[in-house]
């Protein structure tokens, strides 16, 4: 029996290993994404549409929407109405907290403000959850920061925490924008009122959820 492996074997065993680690850490801990389109607009990728410049941002991914993910964070999701698609959005509520809904953000009008009748049904679950949503236990409220252009939770309500995928560490690319620009004051530019609450566990839940 050889004492080593012939070098094709050794190559295919380096490139199974190195390809599996690859695939684990961008499954379960870090993930580089470039985001393309207008939704989070100026916070991240402000000249997509103008001169194609892109934002490469660093999410982690290890257990994203644990108990230490607060509003104001950027989040990458699974989008509740596209189960293989996912969006990045800001984190505007918790679970418990009041959402005093923005009328700019209903749904029915595209950015022109011209009538979208593919959004008839959505504007009328809009006006169903209006003046006021509480957000329930287990769920976020998201939102894009442009809100002329944003398919989010004004679409189609609280987001499971379940859906989390990804939290914004950082944009990594170009250097210029390195950092957290979804921290600075503007990228809260006509944010929904919210009214704190204090999540708690549903009476009906709470066998299932504290063992109790």
């Amino acid at each position: 029996m050889p004492a080593f492996l012939p070098p094709w074997r050794t190559l295919a065993a380096g490139a199974f290993w190195i390809t599996g680690t690859v695939i684990g850490v961008n499954d379960y801990l870090l993930e580089i994404t470039p985001i393309v389109g207008n939704s989070m607009q100026p916070t991240l990728s402000p000249q997509y549409y103008t001169t194609g410049a892109r934002d490469t941002v660093a999410w982690h991914k290890w257990r994203p929407a644990g108990p230490d993910l607060r509003r104001g964070d950027l989040v990458m999701y699974t989008t509740p109405h596209r189960g293989e698609g996912s969006a990045v959005k800001r984190v505007i509520a918790l679970g418990g907290d009041t959402v005093v809904l923005d009328k700019r953000r209903r749904p029915g009008r595209d950015e022109d403000g011209e009538p979208k009748p593919s959004e008839r049904t959505v504007a009328k679950n809009w006006d169903a959850m209006a003046p006021k949503v509480v957000v329930p236990y287990g769920h976020v409220w998201l939102e894009g920061d442009n809100w002329r252009a944003s398919k989010d939770s004004n679409h189609f309500g609280p987001v499971s925490r379940s859906l989390i995928v990804g939290r914004a560490m950082g944009v990594m690319w170009p250097p210029q924008r390195w950092g957290r620009p979804w921290e600075r004051e503007a990228g809260f530019a006509g944010k929904t009122k919210v009214v704190k609450g204090r999540e708690a566990v549903p009476v009906e839940w709470e066998e299932l959820v504290l063992g109790v």
